[in-house]
């Protein structure tokens, strides 16, 4: 297949490389806005944009592999569909405006800090197990029992 590809310039004067197939309406590729932006199309859909401050991307960005971000701002929800992990000891998971409640690992022990309110834990079967997951240190039951054991 043949492609025309088409540079111009716009009354703003504004740089544009538009791509087509021969015969075809021609679609932008590039737009450089003059003394400003650069932006990256596909499909004639903006998907990039530099700025003075960076870069945004008005859609979704999908990493494959491994990536090293050093300060990661996320508005919205955030799904993974595999673990977080904090690899460096004495650094927290907060949660919260104020950092109202906090989780860490300092290398030896973990805390779970809860700075205002009450830390509630709800469920109708609750359970504290040894490490190994193999007997029950404590056990609550709904309108029931309330278990601690030793040995």
């Amino acid at each position: 297949m043949q492609w025309d590809i088409y540079y111009t310039l716009d009354s703003g004067q504004n740089f544009y490389i538009k791509n087509a197939a021969v015969g075809a309406t021609p679609k932008t590729s590039i737009k450089c806005v003059k003394d400003g932006a650069v932006e990256l199309h596909h499909n004639n859909t903006k998907r990039l944009e530099t700025s003075s401050v960076g870069v945004s991307i008005p859609q979704d960005l999908d990493v494959d592999g491994h990536t090293n971000l050093d300060n990661v701002n996320i508005v919205g929800v955030t799904s993974t569909t595999d673990e977080i992990k904090i690899t460096t000891d004495n650094k927290s998971i907060v949660f919260g405006a104020s950092s109202d409640l906090s989780m860490k690992h300092d290398g030896t022990n973990s805390y779970i800090l809860n700075n205002t309110g009450t830390f509630y834990i709800s469920a109708d079967h609750l359970q504290f197990n040894n490490r190994a997951n193999n007997e029950a240190k404590a056990r609550f039951v709904n309108n029931g029992a309330a278990e601690l054991y030793h040995n």
